[in-house]
């Protein structure tokens, strides 16, 4: 396991009890300047072209130097939120990246 300059992990894991859950960390497999794809699974209540209508519409916002949106919960949806770099077959790179 990879450890930062304090000794801490580098991969973090950790519950915030009724706050919610928190993952962070730093993946060995990705290099400085490689591309990240972070893809949505539309809700089951919508489609991806009104999803997509509803992030451009405003359901976006910024805080900071951050982008963020709000998505509901799906039980069961181990693919809700997908995050895939290196040689992952889910990465894409349309548009190119910033």
């Amino acid at each position: 396991m990879r450890r930062r300059p304090n000794g801490d992990p580098e991969v973090r894991n950790e519950s915030k009890g009724p706050l919610g859950h928190h993952q962070s960390g730093i993946d060995e497999d990705g290099a400085d300047g490689e591309i990240m794809t972070v893809s949505i699974e539309a809700p089951r209540t919508s489609n991806a072209p009104a999803f997509l209508a509803y992030l451009t519409g405003g359901g976006l916002q910024v805080d900071g130097n951050r982008v963020y949106f709000n998505l509901r919960i799906e039980e069961h949806n181990d693919n809700q939120v997908r995050l895939s770099w290196g040689g992952s077959y889910f990465k894409k790179v349309n548009p190119a990246p910033l």
